[in-house]
């Protein structure tokens, strides 16, 4: 009984850490995905140039709040087909998708312009109930997908369904961490005011998974 359940136990932990290796892929960004890149860009009307973007984290939250501003300005929230996920030459001719497809874009652009970045998967309850490991397997439980990016200052997060980025008021960067310990004490604000766009993580809209 007992090796039973070690055999069990171990592959389910194997299927585990693949499927999280699965879906922590690095975003490759193509010459293909670079010329779409370079058109967004040139639609948006943001002049970028690594070395300036990078001359100090000033500049380097401004391109990624430009970028980001524009990215939900113009791209509509419509689930599309999971072949085009990634996909930048089709994102440029349907300016569509959901969360991870801005996700994606955004990863793209930053990496594409010397950020390192961490794709994100969080998954939550939006009643008072806390989350816990075996609700991963639960049917109907919300999901979500954004990043974070690395600066001159530490890792810091970027919304992909509001435009509201890991900033306090301070000007110090909050990875995801720091944002979850905020959102549970109540007291998580960011320097950048959300104009555009849904939290995922407020009780008073209605969430899905994008």
């Amino acid at each position: 009984m007992k090796n039973r359940f070690l055999k069990i136990s171990l592959i389910s932990l194997g299927s585990l850490l693949l499927f999280a290796f699965a879906f922590n892929g690095f975003p490759k960004v193509t010459e293909t995905d670079r010329a779409y890149i370079d058109s967004f860009l040139n639609e948006w009307k943001i002049k970028a140039n690594t070395e300036s973007i990078h001359k100090n984290f000033e500049s380097e939250f401004a391109f990624v709040s430009e970028v980001q501003d524009s990215l939900l300005l113009t791209f509509k929230s419509v689930q599309r087909p999971n072949d085009s996920v990634g996909n930048m030459a089709a994102y440029f001719r349907h300016r569509s998708g959901i969360c991870y497809d801005r996700a994606m874009i955004l990863e793209k652009i930053f990496n594409a312009y010397g950020f390192d970045v961490r794709h994100i998967y969080v998954y939550f309850n939006t009643d008072s109930n806390t989350t816990n490991f075996s609700d991963f397997f639960r049917k109907g439980l919300h999901s979500h997908a954004l990043l974070e990016v690395n600066t001159k200052r530490g890792w810091m997060v970027v919304g992909s369904n509001q435009n509201w980025i890991g900033l306090d008021a301070n000007g110090n960067p909050l990875d995801l961490g720091e944002v979850r310990t905020l959102l549970k004490q109540a007291s998580f604000t960011t320097a950048k005011p959300s104009s555009l766009g849904n939290n995922f993580f407020s009780r008073s809209e209605e969430h899905t998974s994008e």
